[in-house]
């Protein structure tokens, strides 16, 4: 949705047509794209643990973080400053 949104706003407010539209589009979007590719990266790597103490040192992140935190960490990552 937020690149709907984005690039409504381009095609809005862009004299030089579609492709200038588009290229403000892209050069609006893609730190954002970036950012949320390298947090889903992160995720995986967090979410698949390759050892017996990855598996145990996630058990207990899970067991003993409270949920508003969870909360602020999933809003954080997925949020994004492009939406009004």
């Amino acid at each position: 949705m937020t690149g709907a949104f984005v690039l409504a706003q381009a095609l809005g407010s862009t004299s030089g047509g579609v492709p200038a539209a588009l290229h403000s589009y892209e050069q609006q979007l893609r730190p954002e794209i970036e950012r949320l590719q390298s947090a889903a990266a992160r995720r995986v790597s967090m979410s698949a643990p390759r050892s017996r103490f990855q598996v145990a040192a996630l058990r207990a992140a899970l067991r003993y973080t409270p949920d508003a935190l969870f909360r602020r960490m999933i809003e954080r990552e997925f949020t994004s400053p492009l939406l009004p």
